[in-house]
């Protein structure tokens, strides 16, 4: 019921009597599903009181782990971009442009997906143990096939002295460099929480301890 009661009645007229409807009436629902077509009508409508989303339309399928969310866009890659992807998977003929992804049920986006200001969910870990922003995501058409990219910001991990890490092994200070990887998107191991330091160039990176979030 967490965030929820208030939802269950409306104005002040018999508000035990509406809750106590709504509730029995949300806890019957599941009961609908044996006597109704899940197609029809009354089953969509069944799916949308449950909350089920049918991702069909908006996402489209990297891995069975791994999903592109959203519309893909052509896109014109820079001499020094283009360098980068094409020493990762060769010559590449057509670039499409993807601002979301989503891994293991968390949501993943670039740096250049102005709608999201406040979250950071652009912080990765990738490969053996390496941290990045993920500055673009990138379907690439090569010869062979369609290759996923990330374009990363390279994070740098540094020794601190001053500040005890040995008992948080999952926190781990880095700074912010100008170089740049191009790396598979099945290469991206997990979402991490980036902490900004204001009194110094360092910063933090730790893996985030809630590991499901709704689109």
């Amino acid at each position: 019921m967490n965030g929820d009661l208030r939802s269950l009645f409306h104005g002040t007229h018999n508000i035990q009597s509406q809750i106590m409807l709504a509730v029995s009436t949300q806890q019957r629902i599941p009961d609908i599903l044996r006597v109704i077509d899940v197609n029809s009508e009354a089953g969509l409508l069944y799916k949308k009181l449950c909350g089920y989303r049918d991702h069909a339309s908006n996402r489209q399928k990297i891995l069975d782990n791994m999903y592109i969310l959203g519309n893909l866009c052509s896109a014109t890659v820079g001499t020094n971009k283009k360098s980068l992807i094409e020493k990762e998977i060769g010559p590449v003929h057509d670039y499409q442009v993807f601002h979301r992804m989503e891994l293991d049920k968390r949501i993943v986006h670039c740096l250049d997906y102005s709608a999201v200001k406040r979250r950071n969910n652009f912080t990765i870990l990738y490969g053996q143990g390496h941290y990045g922003f993920v500055k673009c995501f990138l379907k690439c058409a090569t010869e062979r096939a369609f290759e996923y990219i990330a374009l990363v910001q390279r994070l740098e991990a540094v020794a601190l002295q001053s500040v005890p890490l040995s008992k948080f092994s999952h926190i781990t200070p880095v700074t912010k460099t100008d170089l740049y990887v191009a790396i598979r998107v099945c290469n991206i191991k997990a979402v991490c929480v980036h902490m900004d330091s204001p009194s110094s160039n360092v910063s933090f990176v730790a893996k985030s301890p809630n590991v499901v979030e709704r689109e």
